[in-house]
């Protein structure tokens, strides 16, 4: 019985963990004007590293579906933060393509991130922090596989 109740004790917490700092990362960029939410940072993220990619494929990459992934482009596509083109092998595809005006975005958006999670950890001791990346590690890793 004390297995299976650390097993949803790690479950809820590592939940409540996300939730904490996405909501952080929210009030961070809404006490800086910061133009995005969280969900479209994660989106803008990704195309800071890669580029003019399919809209499918963002949807995994992220691992958001097909309504939430168009929602999400559509509002950055307003914001004039994103473009989405038409494949030109087939016109069917989505592909997405950065603005200069989200590149420009980057370095501020990875600011408050930053902040976001060096606020998170401070105070607690390297070891122990090294120690809790690895097991999230070891854990990502064994179920990405799975893939």
């Amino acid at each position: 019985m004390e297995k299976k109740y650390k097993l949803k004790n790690l479950g809820y917490l590592t939940s409540r963990l996300y939730r904490a700092l996405d909501r952080q990362l929210l009030a961070n960029f809404k006490s800086e004007n910061h133009p995005i939410t969280t969900d479209q940072y994660g989106v803008m993220v990704w195309l800071w590293e890669h580029d003019c990619i399919p809209q499918q494929a963002l949807s995994c990459a992220i691992g958001k579906d097909k309504p939430s992934i168009t929602r999400l482009c559509d509002n950055l596509e307003k914001r004039e933060l994103i473009e989405r083109k038409a494949d030109p092998n087939d016109r069917r595809v989505n592909v997405i393509h950065l603005t200069e005006k989200g590149a420009e975005l980057r370095e501020k958006s990875l600011e408050l991130s930053l902040k976001t999670l060096e606020d998170a950890v401070e105070g607690i001791p390297k070891r122990d922090l090294a120690i809790t990346i690895a097991t999230i590690k070891k854990i990502i890793t064994k179920y990405e596989r799975l893939d």
